[in-house]
């Protein structure tokens, strides 16, 4: 008996040194992981050429220097680490391992900004938080409404449109959580800002929603956060209508008209901001041929150069169009992404047609341009933040003929 009591003590002393060696075997993995974790985008920091994100359009963050005082050294941290982050080795692949694993094998994001929803939807994430203040949609009502009175005084017809969010058209593919907990209904809340107003601000939801049910193909992009030329085409109608009400002669060319082109359209933004490669980041669609061609170009050094003078020149492509036989008068378009979608029937319809991306009120190139019209759109985002400051003049024109 005592015998083997003894075995067994020597057999649990033999495990314990086992296990104690397989825990130090552990730690040294570990050691050796986390050592190699550092090595291996440190090795390809310091020997490969950094390249520019691939999927983000934009260029790599400038290095931050050297500091040179306390203030530039309480800073550098910060300015030290996207630079870093840009340049760290074999990023790429990195952020190519994340996608694969995250996005193609678990169905989630691997960015905060982008949704994830049903049958390959993505969405652009602009869930309220909690501790952003109330949008301000009194201070855009007053800035469309100093816009409006300015034009009106000189004779120029001002129309505006909210380019709404796609989960608004297609909140059937959002995510579970989130298909019963609907946006703010910001537009009809401008709306209801504007009433009593002469401002002519139209809602281009319901001939979204109609476009949507009787169209073949989808009015929103799957993979993007836009519309597509076809829902673009759909409030551009109600565009034009408004137009004909105050412009003489004006009919807007009905969406029948245009010739539907299968294509397909690359730079899908939200499967971009996922990290997808580029050949995933395409759509198949239609573009839009109308009854007469434009002639389209850059936009001109005039042109330019007015848009220098308020500091609204941009690095993003601005267009100018001419097309003969149109009804419509020299007119200019002002807006952000959403107003590519608008481009076609625009260019179609309109003599001369100037193309800006921006949220701000070009004076000078009204001024020097003399339109007879002026249409704004602007993404249902941009109303929970302030607007623009617009220039002297325009800003409080509302005041002078008691709009509001």
């Amino acid at each position: 008996m005592t015998r083997l009591v003894l075995r067994f003590l020597t057999f649990l002393r033999a495990v314990r040194v086992s296990a104690g060696g397989v825990r130090r075997a552990a730690n040294a993995v570990t050691i050796l992981m986390f050592l190699g974790g550092l090595a291996f985008p440190l090795y390809g920091y310091l020997l490969h050429e950094p390249a520019p994100p691939r999927n983000e359009l934009r260029p790599l963050f400038p290095s931050p220097g050297i500091p040179r005082s306390g203030g530039d050294l309480r800073l550098f941290p910060a300015a030290f680490e996207p630079y870093f982050n840009d340049r760290v080795g074999y990023r790429q692949t990195l952020l190519d391992w994340q996608r694969s694993v995250v996005f193609d094998t678990l169905g989630d994001s691997t960015v905060r900004n982008v949704w994830v929803g049903r049958k390959g939807w993505l969405y652009l994430d602009v869930a309220v938080k909690r501790d952003i203040p109330p949008p301000p949609l009194a201070a855009w009502a007053d800035t469309l409404a100093d816009r409006h009175a300015w034009c009106a005084a000189r004779g120029l017809v001002y129309v505006a449109l909210i380019a709404p969010e796609k989960s608004e058209i297609y909140p059937e593919y959002l995510p579970g959580r989130l298909r019963n907990r609907p946006l703010p209904d910001l537009i009809t809340g401008l709306h209801e800002q504007l009433h009593g107003t002469p401002v002519r601000l139209v809602d281009v939801r319901p001939a979204l929603f109609a476009a949507k049910r009787d169209e073949p193909v989808p009015v929103y992009f799957r993979l993007d956060s836009h519309w597509t030329s076809i829902g673009g085409l759909a409030a551009y109608q109600v565009v034009g209508r408004a137009l004909a009400e105050t412009v003489p002669g004006f009919t807007p060319t009905p969406a029948a008209a245009f010739r539907r082109v299968p294509t397909t359209f690359q730079g899908q933004d939200l499967s971009r901001m996922i990290g997808c490669t580029p050949e995933r980041c395409t759509a198949e669609t239609e573009y839009l041929v109308g009854p007469r061609t434009p002639t389209v170009r850059a936009l001109s050094e005039s042109a330019r150069a007015a848009l220098t003078a308020d500091d609204l020149l941009w690095p993003e492509p601005m267009s100018e169009s001419d097309c003969s036989g149109a009804q419509g008068p020299p007119a200019i378009l002002i807006g952000d992404s959403f107003s590519w979608g608008l481009l076609t029937p625009f260019q179609t319809d309109f003599r001369r047609l100037t193309r800006v991306l921006m949220h701000e009120f070009p004076k000078t190139l009204i001024e020097q341009e003399k339109p007879k019209v002026i249409v704004q759109e602007i993404v249902y985002r941009r109303l929970r933040e302030a607007p623009p400051t617009d220039p002297v003049g325009v800003a409080g024109a509302r005041l002078q003929v008691g709009e509001r």
